[in-house]
Formats: C-alpha cells, structure tokens, sequence
C-alpha cells in the first residue's frame, strides 16, 4: 500500500519565499552578494548613508537658493542707496542751474547764494563717488568718471553764457537720469517679482526724475523771462515746450501709481500731492506765457 502521509505535513503551508524572476535575479545578485558578507554595523552604516546623503544634498541645494537670494537682497540694497544718492544730486544740479541762471541774467541775490550753492554741488558729487566706491556688488566707475568731471566743472562756474549754462546742467541731469537706470539694472531693481515693489521702482527710476527734470527747467526758464532779461519768443515757445513734457510726465507718473495701486501697493504719504503741485504749476505756467 502506498506510504501513509501526516495530516500535518499535507496541509502544511508553502513557507519558501518566491522565486525571483532571472532577470531580476542577475541584477540584484551582486548586491546580494555583498550584503551577506558584510557585517551588520557595516550594513546599517550603509543604510544611514543611503538615508543622509540625499538630506544632505537637499540641504545644500536650499542653502544655496537662500546665499543667491540674500545676494540679491544686498545688491537691491546697494542700488536703493546709490539711487537715492542720485536723486539728491539731481536736484543739487537743478537748484545750481537755477542760481547761475538767475545770476548770469543780473539777480544779485542769486550771485550771493551762489557760493554756497557751488560748495554743495560738490560736496554732493563727492559723496556719491564715495558711495559708487563703497558698492560691492556692482560697478558704475565706467559710466561715473567722465561724469563727475563734468559735475565738478559746473561747481567751479567758468562761463558767463546763460545758454551755455544752462545747456551744461540739462547734459549734467541727462547723465545722471542715466546713471540711475543703469543702477537700476546692475541691481537688479528693474526685477523684482513682487508687483507692488517692481511698479514703486518703476516709477522712481523711470518716471519721476524726468518730471522732476521738466519742471525745474520750466521754472528756470521762465524764471530769465519775468527778469525781463531773457524775454522773446523763443524762449516763451521754449517754456510751453517745457511745460508739455510736466504735464505728459505727470501723465505717466499717474497711470504708474495706478498700476501700483492695483498691484496692492500703498502710494508713498507726499505722491499725490506732489503730483497735483506739478499739475498746478503746469498749468498757472502755461497760462502766464500762452
């Protein structure tokens, strides 16, 4: 009769583990391999290095995002600094334009204050130089040298001829207006990615210089007229030419701030008034010399 096999052993489980595939096999038979030789401190210091390493790397990766982000931080800092540096030697020129024009036309008040204004205009040009020198995180000396020769030029006050003068300044404005745009994209304040702040540095780096720039020229040139020194038709023209450009940047300066608005910025406290001041004179101008 045939062999008797135990209840037990009949119905016992398949405890054996699965046969791999032998592909499979091949592939992980080295790996295999050297697992089984190892020893088990071995084995677990291979694991924890399996686990760390890609940590580790991740941690690289965002240290590296947050430096690059902090550099950018620092130069849009930088380039606030220097810009704001710019804009007060603008309206130091300006102001300097206004007393030489004023004095060159036979305003003996102007001729007084001029000395003092000559020793601001440099005092102004130096300051800047040393804040172009203090940056570290780009270089405007290129584009500065031949510019703070010129500067410095106009605080001395050589010439006598009002247009001369007065073109000598506007040439020392238009450089400075450059200089700060090229500030703007060596700092990369052109962009920025949040809206609010990149329209703000938009109308303060584009705008605003040359509203500033048209309104001051108007009132220099009118000023020469009401002297009764410098009044013709030309120059009556010149002032309307001048007082178009206030009223097209003041234009420009208002769908800006929109923007800025709509963005979710806050206007700055002064920029509304400031821009129906420049409306205001724009037009009491235009009506005087019309």
């Amino acid at each position: 009769p045939p062999a008797m096999r135990n209840p037990a052993q009949a119905h016992a489980p398949d405890t054996a583990p699965p046969r791999k595939p032998r592909p499979l096999r091949r592939l992980l038979a080295p790996g295999e391999t050297l697992m089984r030789s190892m020893r088990m401190r071995t084995k677990l210091s291979l694991v924890a290095a399996a686990a760390l390493l890609p940590l580790c790397l991740m941690m690289a990766l965002s240290l590296s995002r947050l430096w690059e982000e902090r550099s950018v931080l620092q130069a849009e800092l930088e380039g606030a600094h220097v810009a704001d540096r710019i804009v007060i030697l603008v309206g130091t020129v300006q102001r300097h334009r206004s007393l030489m024009h004023r004095s060159l036309m036979g305003d003996t008040d102007a001729t007084l204050d001029l000395g003092t204004a000559d020793g601001t205009l440099a005092a102004d040009v130096e300051a800047l130089d040393e804040t172009l020198q203090a940056a570290q995180h780009f270089s405007l000396q290129q584009e500065w040298a031949p510019m703070k020769a010129q500067l410095l030029a106009l605080s001395a006050g050589t010439s006598d001829n009002p247009a001369a003068v007065f073109d000598a300044h506007v040439r020392g404005v238009q450089g400075l207006q450059e200089l700060i745009l090229a500030t703007a994209e060596r700092a990369r304040l052109n962009l920025d990615p949040s809206p609010d702040t990149y329209y703000l540095a938009d109308v303060a780096m584009h705008s605003l210089l040359p509203l500033q720039e048209a309104t001051a020229q108007a009132r220099s040139l009118g000023t020469g007229i009401l002297m009764r020194t410098g009044d013709s038709l030309q120059n009556r023209a010149a002032v309307l030419v001048t007082v178009g450009l206030v009223e097209r940047s003041a234009a420009e300066v208002r769908n800006k701030l929109g923007a800025l608005q709509r963005a979710g910025g806050e206007l700055p406290g002064s920029a509304p008034q400031a821009l129906q001041q420049a409306l205001q004179f724009a037009e009491q101008t235009q009506a005087l010399f019309a």
